[in-house]
């Protein structure tokens, strides 16, 4: 059961978790294996944590992003290479009705994508979208702008991003409904005055969203 929203003009989509199917301990399984650690980003000191941060706010460079978490191999250190497909491990892919979704809601709306990602993230993103399913400008084809964190310098869930794609984006927050699957997201979206809906991965989003936009 969703509860219904009218009057809604732009919708921002989350990516990761939303969009594109996520799974986390794929990477933090594989994180494990390359160096040879119990590797949970919040089981570790601060730093990493705030190097993870960093790393999506554009902070850090991806030579450095990896550099860091080589010095943590206990043993043998990976290669740059096995970093990178260790950190991209949690990326699954693409479930092609969605974009036929999105097709669908422009007719109607302005959408918009608002992501947390970093720049390894990023180029295996455009990668799969054009050897997997012939998508050569995810951004043009499908939204009216794109907001990503590592681009921008700011990360969800700091309530300024979402006042930043206000301004920049030209949005009536009352009018604008965000899709994300994390609830701190979705709370300080709410703060800035945004309707929200917060997305289970289980369910469909095609009939998620027309529920929630009185389609159905």
């Amino acid at each position: 059961m969703v509860d219904k929203i009218n009057k809604i003009e732009n919708i921002v989509f989350d990516l990761g978790g939303v969009l594109l199917d996520l799974d986390h301990q794929r990477t933090y399984d594989k994180m494990n294996d390359v160096l040879n650690v119990d590797f949970y980003p919040h089981n570790h000191d601060g730093s990493i944590v705030q190097m993870l941060e960093d790393f999506e706010k554009g902070k850090v460079n991806t030579e450095t992003f990896i550099w860091n978490l080589q010095r943590q191999a206990n043993g043998k250190v990976p290669s740059g290479n096995q970093v990178v497909e260790a950190w991209n491990a949690m990326l699954i892919g693409w479930k092609p009705y969605k974009f036929d979704l999105l097709n669908t809601l422009r007719e109607k709306y302005k959408l918009f994508l608002l992501s947390n990602t970093n720049a390894i993230h990023y180029q295996w993103i455009r990668s799969s979208l054009q050897n997997r399913h012939g998508i050569e400008d995810f951004e043009k084809q499908f939204f009216d702008m794109v907001f990503y964190s590592h681009l921008i310098e700011m990360r969800k869930p700091d309530v300024n991003i979402y006042n930043f794609v206000i301004e920049q984006a030209g949005l009536t927050p009352e009018n604008t409904l965000f899709i994300d699957d994390t609830q701190e997201n979705i709370e300080s979206a709410s703060r800035a005055g945004w309707q929200t809906f917060h997305y289970d991965p289980k369910d469909d989003l095609s009939y998620v969203v027309s529920a929630v936009l009185n389609l159905i």
